[in-house]
């Protein structure tokens, strides 16, 4: 059984479980709307309806946006028709009709202007500068944005300061894509982080789903895949939590594409099949371009001609539709319309609002009258309130309890896991062994979570030392699997085939993994590997054999780094059977350092740009420590390691192996 793909369906159909969870606060809010006799509060019930259905259901968002927009003329209620007119021209964008949802957001500006509501004229200059200079690529008139986060700062408006980070990141992304200047990669980034520094603060699991998901994005553009991939993922866990089923399923799409450039259309195609039956359900053009692009590419990778011709022809066409959308309505034609609807309806405006002011006095003469029945309403309602009081408490034992079964269970799991951490730990040889043969050594190993992908072995064998530094696909539970799988076939190799060549070792476990993970047959999904550094010491020579798959060997010597680079494969996935790993023997001298590691401590995000650490980087700090002892050059690598992730998460399992000769 094919657990790996098993896990992967898992994960993609817990939002499926979550976003249905969404259904019940529009059925709330509908039958609010159906029985509801104040229409001020039906406009309000129709609003959220309009807003949650805006960016999954176009026909039904316009449908609640028409309906609100008619009774808020109908009853003079110009904050609640600003909201309409906005809710359908997102409704509109999201439906890539950007020119009808340029002319509602300026619908929607004009009346803001009318009443000099310096909210609302902001969130307008954002909803106008977002089709402008995102939309239609118009980046000189970004001063719609600024003049937005001028406002927003003004009032104090996190929510609205977060959205502007947000457009002027992508504007900053777009304009990368296009120019691929660093000053233009460096902007995107700063907005976007700032924006996550925001969210942080307000706690808005979907607002922070969209920053991490354009951090991806922009890293994609960069070419760092493996990136773009980390920063979806995590946007991925903050779409469930918030329960957007488009920007979970629009972000699917995307992951899609960066699976495909490292290697993997297979997976892609999975990712994509359940992202376009999402848009056949919900009508939703925005992703299927991305969706028809994916496919395309995936198609191409696995050379599969005719396919991929027929999504090229899908998204060129579908393309070509939407930028006539995005051309059809110009700037100056919006503006010089704007003034005509201005003079043509300000004797209206006045005649409005000279009615809401008698509404307002006629309703302060009904003031004192409902002072007698305000208070006859406050004793109803302390009864009321003692009463749900009284009920709330019962809830209240009834979550502790459900609280308590969670917890429980939440125990189990963590304890069968570190359990795990023991047996996959008994697989790993003492530390002592080590020590005992080269006394000036040390291991630095740091499992992301409790069980770890990355994994060291060695053995002493006649007057040679083998000394292995791994890192397997995954880390958790799926990587801590396949580090059993390879320790024991490294066993096999050399005490069942009594092979002792570095070389020979790794042929005999890149065919041997591959049976056992049953990656011999050409359907098969299951490519899961490891990347591997081999050594073997002789002790009586003073050399050093070096064979490895990924993972190259470092020694230094007089005050040189030496870098030994290994071959450009894995240990099994999609490496053939008879392919024959190179090995090299190095004569080393007392003094010389040697080292071998997985990639996990140069992936790590941090600094102040939140950038990775980098090989480069790793190689500097190693010959700056070199002429330290071992233990405290892993001092000196764990302090580094940590003043550079700083409040970063670890990204991957990390193992860094140091012998000095």
């Amino acid at each position: 059984m094919n657990f790996r793909r098993l896990g992967v369906l898992f994960l993609l159909l817990i939002p499926v479980w979550i976003f249905s969870q969404k259904k019940d606060v529009k059925q709330r809010y509908a039958d609010s709307v159906e029985f509801a006799t104040d229409e001020d509060k039906k406009t309000e019930y129709l609003l959220r309806l309009a807003e949650l259905t805006q960016n999954e259901n176009f026909i039904q968002s316009y449908e609640y946006s028409r309906e609100a927009i008619r009774l808020a003329q109908k009853n003079r209620n110009v904050k609640a028709l600003v909201r309409a007119y906005d809710a359908l021209g997102d409704a509109y964008w999201f439906h890539t009709d950007y020119s009808k949802a340029q002319s509602y957001y300026f619908k929607s500006y004009r009346i803001n202007d009318s009443l000099n509501d310096r909210r609302g004229i902001a969130n307008s200059s954002y909803n106008i500068g977002w089709i402008i200079c995102i939309q239609q690529k118009k980046y000189a008139e970004a001063h719609y944005f600024y003049k937005a986060l001028n406002t927003f700062r003004n009032l104090s408006d996190t929510f609205g300061i977060s959205k502007v980070y947000n457009a002027l990141g992508n504007m900053f992304n777009d304009k990368y894509a296009a120019d691929k200047e660093k000053s233009s990669f460096d902007s995107a980034l700063k907005y976007y982080n700032l924006g996550i520094e925001l969210q942080k603060v307000m706690k808005s699991n979907n607002k922070l789903a969209i920053f991490y998901s354009n951090i991806g994005q922009l890293m994609s553009l960069s070419g760092d895949f493996k990136s773009a991939i980390y920063y979806t993922e995590k946007s991925q866990y903050y779409f469930n939590k918030s329960q957007d089923s488009v920007g979970y399923f629009l972000n699917l799409a995307n992951l899609s594409g960066y699976h495909t450039m490292i290697g993997e259309p297979d997976k892609a195609l999975e990712m994509l099949h359940l992202s376009y039956l999402h848009c056949l359900r919900n009508d939703n053009r925005d992703i299927l371009i991305t969706i028809y692009k994916n496919y395309y590419d995936a198609y191409k990778a696995k050379k599969n001609t005719e396919k991929a011709l027929f999504f090229l022809e899908r998204y060129t066409s579908f393309n070509d539709s939407i930028q006539k959308e995005i051309n059809s309505s110009t700037l100056n034609d919006l503006k010089n319309n704007y003034e005509l609807e201005k003079k043509e309806t300000s004797i209206q405006e006045l005649k409005q609002a000279n009615e809401i002011q008698e509404l307002k006095t006629q309703k302060n003469r009904f003031a004192l009258m409902g002072v007698g029945v305000i208070l006859l309403v406050i004793v109803v309602i302390t009864y009321l309130l003692y009463k749900r009081n009284k009920e709330k408490n019962s809830a209240n034992l009834l979550l502790k309890e459900q609280n308590t079964i969670i917890s429980q269970k939440k125990q189990e799991i963590e304890s069968s896991i570190h359990y795990a951490k023991g047996i996959q730990t008994s697989f790993f040889p003492d530390v002592n062994e080590l020590k005992s043969v080269f006394p000036d050594s040390f291991i630095f190993y740091r499992p992301k979570d409790v069980v770890s992908g990355d994994f060291y072995w060695f053995h002493k064998i006649e007057n040679y030392f083998y000394c292995v530094a791994a890192d397997c696909t995954g880390h958790g539970v799926p990587g801590a699997l396949m580090s059993i799988v390879s320790v024991d076939k490294i066993t096999q190799a050399l005490f069942e085939k009594k092979l002792r060549e570095p070389s020979q070792i790794l042929s005999h476990i890149n065919v041997e993994i591959k049976k056992a993970l049953k990656q011999h047959d050409d359907q098969a999904k299951q490519k899961d590997g490891l990347d591997i550094a081999m050594l073997r010491f002789n002790l009586n020579t003073n050399t050093v054999s070096f064979s490895g798959a990924n993972r190259p060997l470092f020694v230094i010597s007089n005050g040189q780094i030496n870098e030994f680079k290994a071959d450009k494969v894995a240990i099994a996935g999609f490496t053939p059977d008879h392919y024959e790993f190179n090995q090299i023997s190095v004569q080393l001298n007392k003094g010389d350092a040697v080292y071998v590691f997985s990639d996990g401590y140069a992936d790590q995000f941090g600094g102040t740009d939140g950038k990775k650490f980098m090989t480069k980087n790793f190689k500097s700090l190693l010959l700056n420590v070199a002429g330290k002892s071992m233990e405290e050059q892993e001092k000196q690598v764990l302090r580094a390691h940590y003043d550079w992730k700083g409040s970063y998460e670890q990204v991957d399992d990390i193992l860094v192996i140091g012998v000095k000769i």
